[in-house]
């Protein structure tokens, strides 16, 4: 538990370098993002593992074809997590 919020900590605090970089690098904060909801998964914090998930997801969409792996990874992500909570008409049209 304690190396999760760890995690946390850092993560958060790279986002925040990141997107106060001049030069912010899309790709990376994109990474960042899905990365603390990954760890948010698993510490069981579900809404904020898909508020994370879905801030991953709007800047992939931004930056990369719509068929590109990382999208797809991101739309699986979120459809796991809605899953876990029982919605289960939500989640297929994530998957």
């Amino acid at each position: 538990q304690e190396n999760y919020e760890q995690g946390l900590i850092h993560l958060k605090r790279a986002v925040v370098l990141e997107s106060n970089a001049s030069n912010t690098n899309k790709e990376e904060l994109a990474t960042y993002f899905n990365n603390t909801g990954q760890l948010y998964k698993e510490i069981k914090n579900l809404p904020e593992a898909l508020e994370y998930y879905n801030k991953s997801l709007n800047i992939r969409k931004e930056i990369l074809p719509c068929n590109h792996p990382l999208i797809a990874s991101s739309y699986n992500n979120i459809g796991t997590i809605i899953y876990s909570q029982r919605l289960y008409e939500e989640a297929k049209k994530k998957f």
